[in-house]
């Protein structure tokens, strides 16, 4: 059993080993905002040294004449200019490109400034939780952005996480 903030998280599945968003499905007592499950860096305490994961949505159709927006609510502690996760999109099956929605203020929270360009995230902008170190009290954040721009279009999203060889926090969740 881990501690999740205020809630109790029991890992279904996942090898320690294994350091990917996708495998870390988990059972839960009200941690999630989705519902009873979700995905996170490591639900058994602090995320990996020199990790890099990523959590890929379904294609999603982006319908002509109406409004449509990519909404999820998310939780990070990360240590700031080193760690961080962003999200990127592939339109129409395109590379894969970080991703900052047009017309969005205050959309991220920090920027990895450290690591080099090995960091696939070096320079841009990042979610980082502002958290203050490991076991902090972070609020659940909801995101969302207008994608009505991408009408007619096929789109991806990515979840991208990476972290330097030093310090670990909490993670993303």
């Amino acid at each position: 059993m881990g501690k999740f903030g205020q809630h109790v998280i029991t890992v279904t599945s996942c090898p320690k080993s294994t350091q990917t968003l996708a495998c870390s499905k988990v059972l839960l007592a009200g941690a999630f905002t989705s519902g009873g499950n979700g995905f996170g860096t490591n639900m058994n305490g602090s995320y990996n040294a020199n990790t890099q994961t990523r959590l890929n949505t379904e294609t999603y159709s982006i319908m002509t004449g109406a409004s449509s927006f990519f909404s999820f609510s998310h939780w990070m502690c990360a240590e700031p200019n080193w760690d961080g996760g962003a999200l990127f999109i592939s339109i129409n099956g395109s590379n894969w490109t970080h991703w900052t929605p047009p017309n969005t203020s205050n959309f991220y929270d920090g920027t990895v400034t450290y690591g080099g360009t090995t960091n696939p995230l070096y320079n841009k902008a990042v979610w980082n939780g502002n958290c203050g170190g490991q076991g902090a009290n972070v609020n659940w954040r909801t995101v969302s952005a207008d994608v009505t721009y991408l009408a007619g279009s096929d789109v991806s999203f990515a979840f991208v996480f990476t972290s330097d060889g030093s310090v670990q926090y909490d993670g993303w969740y």
